[in-house]
């Protein structure tokens, strides 16, 4: 048996633009809605709490931070954490935001346009994390 296709983008490509001009233009919406939402987040505020936390299981380290975070910081926490192994992750706690590299500012990009967080947060996060693991490598 045969069945026709349905293709759902095909009448907004006939009224809108080709497939790709229109999932570039649902992005920039998408993003808007995102810069909105943290405008009404964080309006007059100049600092943000944001969670952070770590564990130790033996002679690993396990960090954590809500959002997504670049790798630079990531890689710049593990390159001079105390521990051997440390892993450290991005997406706990609930909360969602990009939190880009320092660097990435004059590059630019929807990332960085999209994330609530000034170039300062990077190092930020990297003195705390690194605090965080400096007090777990304590001995116990």
């Amino acid at each position: 048996m045969r069945i026709e296709a349905w293709d759902p983008w095909s009448d907004d490509r006939r009224q809108h633009g080709t497939e790709d001009e229109i999932r570039a233009a649902t992005s920039k919406a998408t993003q808007a809605g995102w810069r909105d939402g943290y405008a009404r987040l964080y309006y007059g505020k100049s600092h943000i709490d944001w969670p952070i936390q770590g564990m130790r299981i033996g002679p690993v380290a396990l960090l954590e931070i809500a959002g997504e975070p670049f790798t630079e910081i990531n890689r710049q926490i593990i390159a001079k954490s105390p521990f051997p192994h440390t892993l450290f992750s991005g997406y706990s706690h609930g909360d969602f935001g990009y939190i880009p590299a320092q660097s990435a500012y004059a590059e630019g990009g929807c990332e960085v346009e999209a994330s609530p967080f000034s170039p300062e947060a990077h190092e930020t996060i990297v003195q705390k994390g690194l605090a965080i693991l400096e007090e777990l490598a304590q001995p116990l």
